[in-house]
């Protein structure tokens, strides 16, 4: 499925809406106009750093992908990854949709 463009958001009741953002639409207007309580979750990265003089094998034994920090739509606050869900195993949970909004 090809997700250029597009932006997920989420919403209470593990909702999550994957939908397209227009060309000069903010975050903001993005949210406004798809409603229902539907909130972008900003992310960012905490790296971890590996010396670069290593060897190739060390650096392999001692690299960590970046840990991704998510927002709380609700409160602001920091929301680390506890689990890890396929689409199948997230669906007997809650529900995904794909929408064209217009």
């Amino acid at each position: 499925m090809v997700t250029v463009g597009c932006i997920a958001l989420t919403a209470s009741g593990n909702r999550v809406l994957l939908t397209e953002q227009m060309p000069e639409e903010s975050v903001s207007e993005l949210e406004e106009r798809v409603g229902e309580g539907f909130k972008s979750v900003p992310v960012r990265y905490i790296e971890h750093p590996v010396d670069p003089g290593l060897s190739f094998q060390e650096f392999r034994k001692l690299y960590k992908a970046p840990e991704p920090i998510y927002s709380c739509i609700s409160c602001g606050g920091d929301s680390r990854v506890i689990e890890k869900k396929t689409k199948e195993e997230f669906l007997t949970d809650g529900t995904i949709e794909v929408r064209e909004i217009s």
